[in-house]
């Protein structure tokens, strides 16, 4: 009987491993335009590829820092996607953000001339998003209190 058992839960276990696995490759792969639709209410174009990423470990109360970069060369309605306005990226920008991040300069914007856009929660959570319509490139920068 004891054997019969152990036979059936391990046919049980099988099976639901043959079950779980293909989803398995879904869980590990993370959206972060699906996040950043989930804190912010923006929901980035189809066509934005996630091409660089760097953020912190999030703190007891959920503190954390997260700089994403989108190549959004194949996407269309970034012009549309939130109320731009123009903004300036000089030689001596410095980011506190992603110099606490510890991002490589390499990694900064570039300098030159973007669409910005910017939101705070009432909690102090920021979001800054630059957008260059030259390289199609969307810098996504947040700080979560």
């Amino acid at each position: 009987m004891k054997r019969a058992l152990e036979r059936a839960f391990r046919r049980l276990l099988a099976g639901a491993l043959v079950l779980a696995l293909p989803t398995l490759p879904a869980c590990a792969k993370k959206d972060y335009a699906a996040a950043i639709e989930t804190n912010w209410g923006i929901r980035l174009p189809e066509g934005c590829e996630e091409i660089y990423k760097k953020q912190s470990e999030p703190a007891f109360n959920g503190d954390s820092e997260r700089y994403h970069v989108f190549d959004c060369g194949e996407a269309e309605g970034m012009p549309d996607l939130v109320a731009w306005y123009d903004g300036l990226v000089t030689d001596d920008a410095s980011y506190r953000l992603l110099d606490e991040l510890g991002v490589t300069k390499e990694d900064y914007p570039q300098p030159g001339k973007y669409k910005k856009y910017t939101c705070k929660k009432t909690n102090g959570s920021t979001l800054v998003m630059l957008y260059s319509p030259d390289t199609k490139l969307l810098y996504v920068l947040e700080d979560f209190y």
